[in-house]
């Protein structure tokens, strides 16, 4: 039940930093990828969704292990 409530406070404090323009996130994955994202990301429950100039991705929130912010 605590992994639950953790992972409610996580996506709750991620989309407030999401809402914030000019912010960057370094998106470390369980799977040692990092991704960097600069704009054009959004929240949808569980997933955060990239939209490029093309095509949308889509990466899970349990796939992240971390975030680093940057102010730009």
């Amino acid at each position: 039940m605590q992994k639950k409530t953790k992972s409610i406070s996580f996506s709750k404090q991620l989309k407030k930093y999401i809402s914030i323009k000019g912010l960057e996130m370094v998106i470390h994955l369980v799977n040692g990828e990092i991704i960097e994202l600069h704009n054009n990301v959004r929240l949808e429950k569980n997933t955060i969704v990239v939209k490029n100039k093309n095509n949308e991705f889509y990466i899970p929130l349990s796939d992240i292990k971390s975030i680093d912010l940057y102010a730009a």
